[in-house]
């Protein structure tokens, strides 16, 4: 396995930071499941269908955009100013 160039400074990307929260987020929805479905059997039922079914597949397409994105953008503070030419 090959790392990537300056792997020691890869907590400054924004795809390292977004990973991060993710994980931390569905972590904690899986220690707190309990509550939550405690929370979510004390919300009315005509407040439960007025959420679309397919919530599920849209938010999992947006982590996913979202990742890809960040992965994208330009971070000038670890690859230098845009001044500077890289061949």
């Amino acid at each position: 396995m090959k790392l990537i160039d300056d792997w020691k400074s890869s907590y400054q990307l924004l795809t390292v930071k977004l990973g991060a929260i993710l994980s931390a987020f569905f972590t904690l929805l899986i220690l707190f499941s309990e509550q939550l479905l405690v929370v979510w059997s004390a919300i009315p039922q005509q407040y439960k269908d007025m959420i679309p079914e397919t919530w599920g597949i849209w938010i999992g397409g947006i982590v996913s955009v979202a990742m890809v994105l960040a992965r994208l953008k330009k971070q000038p503070e670890l690859h230098g100013s845009d001044n500077e030419k890289t061949d």
